[in-house]
């Protein structure tokens, strides 16, 4: 809304100085705006007093987002939900109002979109692979009082493939002859998707392909899920007890129901006698990082060493690098470079006594993250 605002009487016409130095117009067609008829048009046309146009703001009604459709939906990681996500922006009074919606997806960035002439506006949600089964959205409008939210529960889909747990760290292991080995093998259920996440129990057989020993403690989603396995996030794992001699132990799992499925096969060296490696920082910290510290084999056999630790991505900043270096060997093969996870071993065919150590955690061979390997002369 305009409103004309009349100044005291000027002296003069055309440009006229104003108190701040500035000049001011006149305008007849201003003047002239606010005579109603042609006989008054005479008399207001003289430009006597200047006027100057004001504009008044008057105060926006409020803005509010209402939801019409697509809440509460369920479907799986990386799909997009089948029906969008509606919402209508109206003024107070219910009259529909076209304005800028900013959809903010949890964990994703934000997207913009416009509210059409009835004050409509859509969003296509494609989802992420959340850490958790359910995932929000909130939706703003400049100039609105509140937001609205959405909720939709992400659930794996159905496996098409398996694909090992820890892979890289738990599918290669070193253990005693005759003895459980430390880990599980563990294997998920992949959907189409690509995700590790997938949903219901799947059967998975496991053979022992080399090496010899037995198979058992197996546990699928009934252990972790028992009331509800088919809602369970699918896996399953498996615990090799090895054959009695030293050598290459194998494992094969397959998913006979998924004919993508490609085997996996999970390896493990036997021993003779085995240390642990205390990677993380809280155990090496109580405990002295080799466990134990001393071994003893007859010559012609293998010591084992495993890094042992928490293989989950989210704790490695609680792990420390440690390295195998041997004082009559310091090089590979016979020593192991830093790292956080794996194993090595070692095949000692004369007797003696021989000393290695933690070269990040120890200055010489005898004080520090040291450890000895003793061999004698026969079995």
């Amino acid at each position: 809304m305009i409103v004309l605002h009349r100044y005291p009487r000027l002296p003069s016409r055309g440009n006229v100085p104003t108190e701040g130095g500035a000049t001011m117009r006149h305008s007849r067609f201003a003047a002239a705006c606010l005579c109603g008829t042609s006989s008054m048009f005479a008399a207001c046309s003289k430009p006597s007093e200047p006027i100057e146009p004001i504009e008044v703001f008057e105060p926006p009604s409020s803005i509010a987002i209402q939801k019409l459709a697509g809440d509460d939906q369920t479907d799986t990681v990386l799909a997009t939900l089948p029906m969008p996500l509606r919402v209508q922006v109206v003024r107070s009074g219910g009259m529909p109002q076209s304005a800028r919606v900013i959809w903010r997806p949890e964990g994703q960035l934000a997207v913009f979109t416009r509210a059409d002439v009835t004050g409509v506006a859509s969003f296509t949600w494609t989802l992420p692979n959340p850490s958790s089964p359910y995932r929000s959205l909130k939706v703003d409008v400049l100039g609105a009082d509140s937001s609205v939210y959405f909720t939709v529960r992400v659930e794996g889909g159905r496996p098409v493939a398996i694909g090992k747990e820890f892979e890289g760290t738990t599918d290669a292991q070193v253990g005693l002859g005759g003895k459980r080995m430390l880990w599980k093998y563990g294997v998920f259920g992949f959907d189409a998707h690509g995700n590790d996440n997938a949903s219901g129990a799947l059967d998975v057989n496991w053979v022992i392909t080399s090496g010899g020993g037995t198979i058992g403690d197996i546990c699928g989603p009934e252990c972790w899920c028992p009331d509800t396995p088919s809602k369970c996030v699918f896996y399953t794992s498996a615990r090799h007890t090895l054959g009695l001699e030293e050598g290459i132990n194998t494992v094969t799992a397959t998913a006979p129901t998924l004919p993508a499925a490609r085997p996996l096969t999970f390896t493990t060296v036997g021993v003779t006698a085995l240390v642990e490696i205390r990677a993380l920082v809280a155990q090496a910290a109580k405990n002295a990082a080799f466990v134990p510290d001393s071994v003893s084999v007859p010559a012609g056999k293998t010591v084992g060493w495993i890094w042992v630790g928490d293989y989950d991505p989210e704790h490695l900043a609680a792990m420390e690098k440690h390295d195998v270096v041997f004082e009559d060997d310091p090089s590979s093969p016979a020593s192991a470079t830093p790292r956080l996870h794996g194993i090595h071993t070692r095949k000692f065919t004369a007797p003696g006594r021989y000393r290695y150590r933690c070269t990040l955690h120890s200055s010489d061979f005898s004080s520090g993250e040291v450890g000895i390997v003793t061999v004698g002369t026969g079995p």
